[in-house]
């Protein structure tokens, strides 16, 4: 059985390696999503934001996208460690 964290303990995606980056790089994404829940679903729109967005630059892009991939293993590890 699944026990999740209760929503006031959990990480908001402003405060994720991803959140913090994005607040420097590219606040325009992080101010209409910074603070929703992270999940799955979330960190699949926040890719298709990075990579359409004309504004930033291709290596702040791709750092995004690096962090982005760490938080989501970093959140798939907690969630088995839940179950």
């Amino acid at each position: 059985m699944r026990k999740d964290k209760p929503k006031k303990e959990r990480k908001k995606f402003k405060d994720t390696k991803v959140g913090a980056f994005l607040k420097e790089k590219a606040p325009k994404i992080l101010n209409g999503i910074g603070d929703i829940l992270p999940n799955s679903g979330v960190y699949g729109i926040v890719k298709n934001l990075i990579t359409t967005d004309e504004e930033m630059a291709p290596e702040d892009k791709e750092t995004a996208m690096k962090l982005l991939e760490i938080d989501l293993a970093e959140m798939q590890s907690v969630s088995e460690r839940w179950q």
